[in-house]
């Protein structure tokens, strides 16, 4: 099963060799993010053909996600909703949320 991606119209974060957002074969979204060595060997990281280099990477798909050894080191990791986790910034740009006290009026009208 071969994997399919190109680039996203628009990134949600500044592209990086660590990561980019990319869209798969079906047009979803996600977070490709570079893996670190203890990774590699859990099979869950792949070639990626429409990433920068030849490291091997991981697709998320997830809203939240855990912060990678980097971003606690340089400490950018939100902890948000828990520690060491963060919001995926590449599907930050398509959370919407609509609002109502009464349920009959909501934000977006």
């Amino acid at each position: 099963n071969k994997k399919v991606s190109h680039p996203a119209n628009k990134t949600a974060i500044k592209n990086t060799f660590t990561n980019i957002c990319l869209r798969d074969d079906t047009g979803r979204m996600f977070l490709s993010q570079k893996c670190d060595g203890v990774e590699t060997k859990t099979g869950n990281c792949d070639f990626e053909p429409a990433a920068p280099g030849d490291e091997l990477r991981r697709r998320l798909y997830s809203l939240f996600i855990g912060c990678t050894k980097e971003d606690i080191k340089r400490g950018i990791c939100d902890n948000i909703p828990s520690i060491n986790s963060k919001i995926n910034p590449c599907l930050t740009v398509m959370l919407f949320v609509d609002v109502s006290n009464s349920g009959k009026i909501f934000s977006s009208v």
